[in-house]
C-alpha cells in the first residue's frame, strides 16, 4: 500500500510522471498517447535519453520512422546519466530495426554498467540480447540462462525462452518496433 501510494506521488508530483503514464499506455498498445505523455517530458527535459528512446519506439509502432530515428540519434549523443538510460539505450542498441543505430557492443558495455547499478532480470536478457547482436550466440545463451536462474516473473521467464530458442537458432532480436498495419502508401 505505502509503495503504491510512493508511486502515485511520483506519478503525479514528478516531471518524469508522466513517462510512467507512457509506459502504462505503451503496455495498452495506445502508442501516440503514450509518445504524447514523452513529449511532455521532454518539453521540461529534452536530453533525457531513456525517454527520448521510449518515444522513438512509439514513432516507430505509429509508423513514423523518421522520427523515431531523429530521436534514436539524440538519444545516442547523449551521455546516459542512469540505470534506466543505460538500459533502455542498450535495448534500442541491441534491438531497433534500424541497422544504422544498432551496436552489439555499445549495447552489451551499457548492459553491464546497468548490471552494477540494479541487477534486474530484464537487463541480463537486454545484455544477452547485445551479445546475439555480435554474433556471441554462446555468450547469448549463457546470460539468458543467468537470467533465468535469477527468479523471473512468468513474463520473465516466457520472454527469455523465447530469446534462448533464437539465440540456439543462431539469431539475433529483432525488436518489434514496427506498426502491426502496413501503412498505405501516400500517392498514385
Amino acid at each position: 500500500q505505502r509503495l503504491q501510494t510512493a508511486v502515485e506521488t511520483f506519478r503525479t508530483q514528478s516531471k518524469f510522471g508522466p513517462a510512467l503514464e507512457g509506459l502504462e499506455l505503451e503496455k495498452s498498445g495506445k502508442f501516440l498517447e503514450a509518445m504524447d505523455k514523452y513529449t511532455s517530458v521532454l518539453d521540461q527535459a529534452p536530453d533525457t535519453a531513456w525517454v527520448l528512446v521510449r518515444r522513438a519506439y512509439c514513432l516507430s509502432k505509429a509508423g513514423d520512422p523518421a522520427g523515431a530515428k531523429a530521436d534514436l540519434k539524440r538519444a545516442i549523443r547523449l551521455t546516459p546519466e542512469t540505470a534506466t538510460d543505460r538500459v533502455t539505450l542498450a535495448w534500442a542498441k541491441a534491438t531497433c530495426p534500424f541497422l544504422e543505430f544498432r551496436d552489439g557492443a555499445g549495447a552489451v558495455s551499457l548492459a553491464k554498467r546497468a548490471l552494477q547499478d540494479e541487477p534486474l532480470v530484464q537487463t541480463y536478457g537486454i545484455l544477452a540480447s547485445g551479445y546475439a547482436e555480435m554474433g556471441d550466440f554462446r555468450r547469448a545463451q549463457e546470460t539468458s540462462m543467468l537470467a533465468l536462474s535469477k527468479s523471473p516473473t512468468d513474463g520473465e521467464k516466457k520472454d527469455l525462452a523465447a530469446k534462448l530458442e533464437l539465440f540456439r537458432e543462431k539469431k539475433s532480436i529483432q525488436g518489434d518496433w514496427l506498426p502491426k498495419a502496413t501503412p498505405v502508401g501516400k500517392g498514385g
